[in-house]
Parts: structure tokens; C-alpha cells; sequence
């Protein structure tokens, strides 16, 4: 397993236990989409690791579009807005 898919997993037992594991699979799906697509940079991994996941699950409840969560994240991470992902 990669740093990647360990972080994903932390956020996802976050939302599995507050939301149930379907809801879980459905809510994680936007920041799973931006990192296992190839979207997400080494420099936003890296800030994204130093953030709990619980924080980043948070973000992903609120809901959105990809795009408004994974603009959400990136603010967070401490990241600027992208024109484009």
C-alpha cells in the first residue's frame, strides 16, 4: 500500500464510523477521483499527509461538486486555487 492509499483509507474509517461505510464510499469519492487520477501534484500530497483526516473528512461531508471539494481541500492543505484541475 502506498502513503496514498493509507491516507485515503484514515479518512474513509473516519466517514465509515460517522456516516456508515456506503455513505463513506460515496462522500470519498471526490478526493479518491483528484489523487487516483493523477490530478493531485507531489507538493499536494505532502500537505495533504500533514492534515488530519478527520479534517479532510469533514470537508468531504459538507458535499459539492469534485470540483468545490477538491477547491475546499486545497484551500485547507494550504494550497492556491488552480484555474483548471
Amino acid at each position: 500500500m502506498t502513503k496514498s492509499d493509507n491516507y485515503l483509507y484514515a479518512v474513509w474509517h473516519y466517514l465509515s464510523g460517522k456516516y456508515g461505510t456506503r455513505e463513506a464510499d460515496r462522500l470519498i469519492d471526490p478526493l479518491q477521483w483528484y489523487i487516483n487520477t493523477g490530478r493531485a501534484s507531489t507538493g499536494f500530497l505532502n500537505c495533504l499527509y500533514l492534515v488530519k483526516p478527520y479534517c479532510i473528512g469533514k470537508i468531504l461531508a459538507n458535499g459539492g461538486s469534485h470540483d468545490e471539494i477538491v477547491k475546499r481541500i486545497r484551500k485547507r492543505v494550504g494550497l492556491p486555487e488552480m484555474a483548471q484541475f
